[in-house]
């Protein structure tokens, strides 16, 4: 089931990026933030990586890590547009 909920999210783009901020408490400033992973499901609902990235495929853990590290890369880019400010992004990979 597992290895089905990740080719169904690949193949239909439903995973989705979240970043939550760390923030240092003396200057009150975002100083990086940690992408989390998602899939948000045609009708909404999410479902959290507990559901889906344990004893999944290998092939389908590697095209997430892609999916991953390219989504990263276009969001950086807004990130820092948006921010002018440069922030540490933290993911986990898992290949």
């Amino acid at each position: 089931m597992k290895n089905y909920i990740v080719k169904e999210a690949l193949k239909n783009d439903l995973f989705e990026l979240y970043y939550q901020p760390k923030i240092d408490l003396k200057s009150k400033k975002v100083k990086s933030v940690e992408a989390l992973i998602r899939i948000k499901n045609k009708d909404g609902s999410i479902i959290y990586p507990k559901e889906f990235l344990f004893d999944i495929a290998n092939d389908d853990i590697i095209e997430l890590d892609k999916w991953v590290f390219r989504q990263l890369i276009e969001d950086s880019r807004y990130i820092s547009m948006m921010t002018l400010e440069k922030l540490n992004i933290s993911f986990n990979v898992s290949s």
